[in-house]
């Protein structure tokens, strides 16, 4: 009976040791760019895909205002000479959850939003 015991006890324990996520809670942004972005984008940011930008690059496509980048993000954008479009996330990503990978973004690869102007 001890043993049984021990066991329940270390099966809550375990149990109580995994972290919860409150119902309705959503994703951070470093979640949805894992699961909705690293794919051609990379998990470090510097595109795993030929054509994705490099997110660490001073100067780059995140020095973009977070107005434009949304609006590329939701809606698709080709680059001047990538060989292929970045597909629009509209229908997989809402307004507030591009807000949070934009976020994730800047504060990951260190690069901050200008105030308006768009270069690419």
């Amino acid at each position: 009976m001890k043993a049984r015991s021990a066991l329940f006890s270390l099966s809550l324990l375990g149990a109580l040791a995994v972290p919860m996520v409150a119902v309705g809670a959503s994703p951070s942004g470093q979640d949805l760019y894992t699961q909705n972005c690293a794919m051609c984008h990379g998990a470090n940011g510097k595109g795993a895909v030929p054509g994705a930008p490099d997110f660490t690059k001073a100067g780059g496509v995140l020095a973009q205002s977070d107005s434009v980048l949304s609006e590329r993000i939701l809606n698709g954008y080709q680059s001047k000479g990538s060989p292929m479009a970045m597909p629009p996330m509209k229908g997989q990503l809402n307004e507030h959850q591009v807000h949070e990978v934009l976020e994730y973004l800047h504060k990951t690869f260190g690069v901050a939003p200008a105030n308006g102007s768009s270069s690419d």
